[in-house]
């Protein structure tokens, strides 16, 4: 490694930074990762709720329990609405909020050491291959960010089609079913 020739202790400053960011950023990974199980299940339960409504419409048509089944969209919706909106905050209001001061800093600890550390032979070269090193190195951080959120994106969709797809209905028509006989309504059938 080229930073290793400059000066060891770079290359250690360098590693601890990143080992530092790592263990601080873990913890709020798994929070993420516990808040998106759950809106995933939100969605999920929304996606199960609008097929079996939609598969078995002649049923809540004939107890008139369009209603009944609209408010329980809504519902479902608006949970889901509120369990995405709490992992996406969590995630660009901890995470981010604490890889972007911790990529300066760790940038800021290299130039530190390479300035204090220069008084040798390599003069001004140290300076410029430790920033450079460093700042590419802190971009791995970000990269990491970016690419992880890409992934649990992509699994998520997976996990939704395949759970729709394995998850039977819970409510079914019958398979030969009587024919209805339309009529007038009264407010005793919406019941």
């Amino acid at each position: 490694m080229v930073l290793w020739r400059y000066e060891p202790l770079l290359v250690i400053g360098l590693l601890a930074m990143i080992a530092l960011t790592a263990v601080l950023v873990v913890p709020l990974i798994r929070r993420r990762q516990r808040l998106v199980h759950q809106r995933e299940e939100a969605i999920a339960r929304v996606s199960g709720h609008v097929a079996d409504s939609l598969m078995n419409m002649d049923t809540v048509r004939a107890f008139a329990a369009e209603e009944r089944e609209a408010a329980e969209h809504r519902s479902r919706v608006a949970m889901s609405r509120r369990l995405t909106l709490r992992s996406w905050d969590y995630g660009n209001l901890r995470i981010d909020t604490l890889v972007a001061p911790m990529s300066v800093l760790t940038n800021a600890v290299g130039l530190l050491l390479a300035v204090t550390l220069a008084g040798g032979a390599h003069g001004v070269e140290a300076i410029v291959v430790a920033f450079t090193y460093y700042s590419n190195a802190t971009r791995i951080m970000f990269d990491f960010n970016q690419i992880y959120r890409r992934l649990e994106s992509s699994m998520t969709e997976a996990a939704q089609f395949t759970e729709l797809l394995l998850t039977p209905p819970a409510v079914l028509d019958p398979p030969e079913p009587e024919p209805l006989r339309p009529g007038r309504r009264t407010s005793a059938s919406r019941r």
